[in-house]
């Protein structure tokens, strides 16, 4: 079955407060279950309403993490996907990876 890629697509992450004001830090995992996180504006973050179907935009995403991880979805870029795996392009470069990565597709929500 074909994929119509689309833009944008997000994936799942956790994040917590970054060093900027208007940054937090998303962390994820590849496909093949290795760690990456990244600072990243908060304009690419978005939270799940309390139904869990309608992603909203973070606007005041600092009263909504507060200090601790929380669960929300980045957006990303999607380059190739098939059934099991997709290659995504990351919003900034991540600390230990390229800006390029393999994801699993389960991981990835499309846009509405």
């Amino acid at each position: 079955m074909a994929v119509t890629i689309q833009t944008p697509w997000f994936l799942s992450c956790t994040i917590s407060p970054g060093i900027l004001s208007d940054e937090v830090v998303a962390s994820a995992t590849t496909a093949s279950g290795k760690g990456f996180s990244l600072f990243v504006p908060s304009v690419y973050v978005y939270f799940t309403t309390g139904d869990n179907r309608e992603l909203k935009k973070g606007i005041d995403y600092t009263s909504i993490i507060g200090e601790a991880q929380t669960k929300a979805f980045l957006t990303v870029n999607v380059l190739d996907m098939n059934s099991d795996l997709a290659m995504v392009s990351l919003p900034t470069q991540p600390l230990e990876s390229s800006q390029t990565v393999t994801v699993r597709r389960d991981q990835l929500r499309a846009a509405a």
